[in-house]
């Protein structure tokens, strides 16, 4: 014995608004994505696993983000090449807001230092602060991490 809605109009207007949702979504999602949504009852659950889907991808490319980003080239790098990278990589970095923070400039200077061959290590290290809550006036440790790539 089947039950009738008691608002059939409203029943109505809701599984048209649900089904043009679902078709919005699969229509503007990657085959990758659909295969996710396949198979959903409602647009509500298509969303659902797109998120979940998609919370878990974007921790592993930021988890690979992360690792391009804590390289140590050899003796032999052409430096430039080298900084032009790991400025790509921390871009992309810090295009992820991870709990709404980014990675403080400080600790990309200490990442671009460690980055480089042992050889620059005498170079580098009046530049890049002895703590992170050290407050300093001398001017090479006050520079951001792009006017120390720069003068890299």
């Amino acid at each position: 014995m089947s039950r009738s809605p008691k608002n059939p109009i409203g029943t109505e207007n809701w599984e048209y608004n649900d089904a043009y949702a679902k078709m919005l979504i699969t229509n503007n999602i990657t085959l990758v994505e659909k295969i996710h949504t396949n198979g959903a009852p409602t647009a509500n659950c298509m969303w659902m696993n797109l998120q979940t889907m998609h919370k878990s991808t974007n921790h592993l490319v930021l988890t690979g983000y992360m690792w391009n980003l804590m390289v140590h080239a050899p003796e032999d790098v052409n430096v430039t090449e080298h900084l032009g990278k790991l400025n790509i990589h921390w871009g992309q970095v810090q295009s992820f807001l991870v709990y709404n923070q980014k990675i403080a400039d400080a600790v990309y200077k200490c990442i671009i230092a460690s980055s480089l061959p042992p050889s620059w290590d005498s170079f580098t290290d009046p530049y890049v602060a002895g703590k992170f809550d050290e407050v300093s006036d001398d001017p090479k440790k006050m520079l951001d991490s792009q006017q120390f790539i720069a003068i890299i």
